[in-house]
């Protein structure tokens, strides 16, 4: 799995002349720095590609976080989603 990088700027100045098709993660950008609905549904999407494309599935868990939705369309063949029950993260996490 590739890292994803959210960063404020899409072209900041310590990547500059650098396609970000070149680095080795995932990079995204809005003006927060925040995940968003759409970019994890892009993420997802490319994920799955890339599980088809090695002829591998995975499971991924994930919390009740808003931002975790998935659109009404998606469907994925090599990624299963299972959403934690909330409250869920607080008991497993480790003390902050």
């Amino acid at each position: 799995m590739c890292t994803l990088f959210i960063h404020k700027y899409e072209n900041p100045r310590a990547l500059k002349g650098i396609k970000k098709n070149t680095l080795p993660v995932n990079y995204y950008w809005n003006s927060k720095s925040w995940m968003q609905v759409s970019i994890w549904n892009d993420y997802l999407k490319n994920l799955d590609v890339r599980m088809r494309t090695l002829g591998q599935n995975i499971l991924l868990f994930v919390d009740n976080a808003p931002t975790h939705a998935l659109y009404d369309n998606t469907h994925f063949t090599n990624i299963t989603i299972e959403h934690l029950s909330p409250n869920t993260t607080a008991h497993l996490q480790l003390c902050d």
